[in-house]
């Protein structure tokens, strides 16, 4: 497993959006919001990918 020590912010409002979404028994479209999320409304800078992106979402509202 490779690790990235990349620092990603996200809006609070995305952030509790997400939250929300996060249904027992609805992982697979949950992760498919998120991946939709981050494809659409997320530039990628150097070195990242959509997968970072949306595992460090996933992370973020799994700290809340």
């Amino acid at each position: 497993m490779i690790k990235y020590n990349m620092e990603f912010h996200w809006n609070n409002d995305t952030i509790e959006y997400f939250k929300k979404r996060d249904k027992p028994g609805c992982e697979g479209q949950y992760w498919r919001e998120v991946w939709d999320f981050v494809k659409h409304n997320c530039d990628l800078e150097d070195g990242e990918t959509y997968e970072m992106l949306a595992n460090n979402l996933i992370s973020k509202v799994n700290q809340l």
